[in-house]
């Protein structure tokens, strides 16, 4: 057993989108809005990048019996929900056994229970867990096994035949529904006009009805399946002759598949995987050759988004290889992290393959750095488990064969994410303001004070800044800063300044961040502004001369946002929110308005009262005959 600390460095991938842009005609295309969406999550919060340990298990070896896992997008590993309890399942590795099952793989007595019997070739089976039952979908003697955990070993609860010849059956998985009695069950057979099948058991899967056709092949190329979990639902995903990715879900009420649509469409190797990130936005991982060596794509779509967003590919060799890569995805609750398995060679030698690890970082929207977690060669497949329940903790399993090109080798690896020191931001400004100070030439600005970790604690220091220009994290750093400002306090107290020396007649931006003692970041608070006034008598030279659309916070935002402006002078006054086509989705505000500033919630829904989609939006104001607009950007 080998173990490996490694540190990963802060990812980030960021971009801007330029251009003056129009309410009724703002189109992103799907690069632009990625990069959006990597720089409106960053932002200048500094986040710490968890410590990673590897640590590899010899499953067993032999002189005979091979091991040879094919996930594409089957999963193989078991995570049960007793801490440190999971079941691999090995198809008969080594001396024709099954499962192997283990309560804690660092103990003296690793492997408590295996089970003989009910084997599968390669990838023709799957195992999924619903309360602690495995599912192994298919056998060699063409039928289902259900096992639970009795005491220290494995038992086996029911079988079923599913009457259909070995060579016309290639079961991907069987899927209890959430909180259900029923189970589905997906195969991909090997006749042309029936590609795609699936059964239904409404008592646990002991007993199943007819099977019924889902869908049909494209092409002659092999059509290869997997099944998974997806929004208490379960999901099926498809691939089409190499040439596209599908992802069809469950509808419960009316008891029918739902096409949610392809992705990549372009010619791929079968190395995919699939799975779901914080239970609602689903994930497609494919493999391309590029001639000049292979690459990974990958894709993802929230609940209500209207169609598939594919990311920025990454390379896995710099070569031309006769072997596809292939990859595996595993979601960790306890930490809602999801985790990519591939494997990359770079030599003109198939049995050089190794095995990587990347997370996926949520504060970029990107892949984090690769981290290698295997050992030896000729480990070109590798397998893993669709999700690891959180009393696991920040942990994740792969399983792979190695050591030589008949695979007579199996090695277990178990990751653990270390989050390392204070990493949460305190909480954003939201409330700055600007008023005229006691004499000429002078702002008082006030806030209340946001707390060390988010609403609790007390911040470390205040940066405050102004500038007679609007200010954002773009020009964050050249702004005036406010040599002293004030001591903290806890959170919800009032704090104040006074800004001296500025010039009369000018308009002036002030805003602030908030540092704890890590040296964590808070998000750009509100920009707040004022009107300097010329004389100290003349007070209308104290409040803004003109409407102000002030935007919102926070933004981006997941479920409402507080939208500020200002008015002048007292006017008739409308506000609604559009989508990047110009399509009204809900007016906000509509009548007259006292001058002033004012405020508004939204909530992310339509005019109807309904959830929109992850997006970007156009906020627009109209007071009398002055417009403005702000773009909003909304993520489910």
């Amino acid at each position: 057993m080998r173990e490996t600390a490694r540190s990963l460095p802060w990812y980030y991938r960021g971009g801007k989108v330029t251009g003056p842009i129009k309410y009724w005609e703002f189109v992103m295309n799907r690069k632009l809005a990625l990069v959006f969406l990597a720089t409106a999550l960053a932002g200048n919060i500094a986040w710490a990048a968890p410590s990673i340990t590897v640590k590899h298990y010899t499953i067993d070896s032999s002189t005979s019996d091979i091991f040879n896992p094919l996930a594409i997008p089957r999963f193989q590993i078991a995570p049960l929900s007793a801490p440190g309890h999971v079941a691999l399942y090995t198809m008969g590795f080594p001396d024709g056994e099954a499962f192997r099952v283990t309560f804690n793989i660092d103990s003296t007595v690793r492997w408590v229970s295996t089970h003989m019997g009910a084997l599968s070739d390669l990838d023709h089976s799957h195992i999924s867990v619903h309360n602690d039952t495995i599912y192994q979908g298919r056998s060699n003697d063409s039928r289902m096994y259900a096992f639970a955990m009795r005491g220290d070993s494995l038992t086996q609860l029911f079988t079923h035949s599913w009457g259909l010849p070995e060579s016309e059956l290639y079961i991907a998985s069987v899927l209890r529904l959430p909180g259900s009695d029923t189970a589905i069950a997906i195969t991909r057979g090997h006749d042309d006009n029936n590609a795609v099948l699936y059964w239904i058991s409404t008592n646990k899967g002991q007993t199943w009805g007819p099977s019924t056709f889902l869908v049909d092949r494209e092409g002659t190329g092999r059509c290869r399946i997997g099944g998974l979990y997806y929004n208490n639902t379960v999901a099926a995903i498809i691939d089409s002759a190499d040439n596209s990715i599908g992802w069809y879900t469950w509808d419960r009420a009316n008891r029918r598949w739902i096409n949610d649509g392809r992705v990549f469409n372009r010619s791929m190797y079968r190395g995919f995987a699939g799975n779901v990130l914080q239970d609602t936005i689903r994930f497609l991982i494919g493999t391309i050759d590029k001639n000049t060596g292979d690459s990974v794509i990958w894709a993802y779509r929230s609940k209500n988004a209207s169609q598939w967003t594919e990311g920025p590919a990454f390379q896995t060799s710099t070569i031309d290889q006769s072997l596809p890569p292939y990859t595996a995805l595993t979601y960790i609750e306890a930490s809602r992290r999801l985790v990519l398995f591939y494997t990359k060679n770079d030599q003109n030698n198939d049995d050089a393959w190794t095995v990587y690890m990347r997370y996926f970082d949520t504060n970029t929207w990107n892949w984090s750095a690769p981290t290698r977690v295997s050992r030896g060669n000729y480990v070109w497949k590798v397998t893993t488990a669709q999700i690891v329940p959180a009393s696991h903790g920040d942990v994740c399993y792969a399983m792979y064969p190695m050591d030589s090109g008949s695979f007579h080798y199996a090695d277990l690896v178990k990751i653990t994410f270390q989050e390392g020191g204070d990493v949460t931001p305190p909480g954003r400004i939201n409330d700055l303001g600007a008023a005229p100070g006691p004499v000429l030439g002078q702002m008082r600005l006030t806030w209340t004070a946001p707390g060390d970790d988010g609403t609790s604690g007390t911040v470390s220091r205040w940066e405050v800044k102004y500038a007679t220009a609007p200010i954002s994290e773009t020009n964050w750093l050249s702004a005036i800063t406010y040599p002293n400002p004030p001591a903290p306090v806890p959170a919800g107290q009032s704090v104040s300044c006074v800004v001296s020396g500025l010039t009369p007649g000018e308009t002036y931006f002030s805003a602030a961040k908030s540092y704890d003692e890590a040296n964590n970041v808070s998000p750009l608070s509100n920009v707040a502004f004022i009107d300097i006034a010329l004389d100290v008598s003349d007070d209308e030279e104290m409040l803004p001369r003109n409407h102000r659309l002030l935007g919102n916070h926070p933004n981006p935002f997941n479920s409402a946002t507080r939208i500020d402006y200002f008015l002048a002078t007292n006017s008739d006054v409308s506000l609604s929110i559009y989508d990047i086509l110009g399509h009204e989705i809900s007016e906000l505000v509509d009548g007259r308005q006292t001058m002033g500033s004012h405020t508004v919630i939204w909530d992310g829904r339509d005019a109807r009262g309904h959830e929109v989609a992850t997006g970007v939006y156009l906020c627009r104001l109209r007071a009398d005959n002055w417009l403005d607009s702000k773009k909003l950007l909304l993520l489910r």
